[in-house]
């Protein structure tokens, strides 16, 4: 049986419980880093800015932002479905970037029924991830998600603070490695 493939061991912790209400990080990643998802512009008054391109140079990137293409615009409109239309589950804070997602998902109490269980983190990824792609029409995403919990209200702060700081981090990332 040397043809089978081994799966890696799953990174999620064995001792904690996944449907339990809380704060996770998850980061989900396109396949093969493509960046099909948008692209990172600086928001300022530039003429380059206004067709959309990168601008990297003097200009702070303190206001950068993903300008979507038409898959991240299909994640956007998935995420403002599930929190405008569910009540077990809130995308709390996200960012979509030119190759990956993050997203800060609230599993909250079930207001209608205390005793009823909550759904899983893996059951809520699944469904977005399969919901998005059935709406661009091919399949895009990189098996499996990043996750991590957020234990307390620092923590939280601290990954909204990052999730947000993304689109600048991006262009700083690619000085570094582009020597642009």
């Amino acid at each position: 049986m040397p043809n089978q493939r081994t799966r890696k061991p799953t990174p999620r912790l064995k001792s904690f419980d996944y449907d339990a209400p809380g704060f996770y990080h998850v980061v989900i990643c396109v396949k093969e880093g493509h960046h099909i998802l948008g692209n990172i512009v600086v928001n300022n008054d530039t003429d380059n800015n206004r067709r959309g391109r990168l601008v990297i140079g003097p200009q702070s990137p303190a206001f950068a932002k993903t300008k979507l293409y038409e898959a991240g615009n299909i994640i956007d409109a998935n995420i403002k479905y599930i929190n405008g239309n569910l009540t077990d589950r809130k995308i709390d804070t996200h960012i979509i970037m030119p190759n990956h997602i993050h997203l800060i998902i609230e599993i909250c109490k079930r207001a209608d029924y205390q005793s009823a269980p909550t759904v899983p983190l893996s059951t809520i990824v699944r469904t977005f991830k399969s919901a998005v792609t059935k709406q661009v029409g091919f399949k895009f995403w990189q098996r499996g998600y990043y996750d991590r919990i957020i234990r307390d209200d620092s923590e939280l702060y601290t990954t909204r603070q990052y999730i947000l700081d993304n689109p600048k981090n991006w262009i700083y990332d690619y000085q570094f490695w582009y020597r642009v």
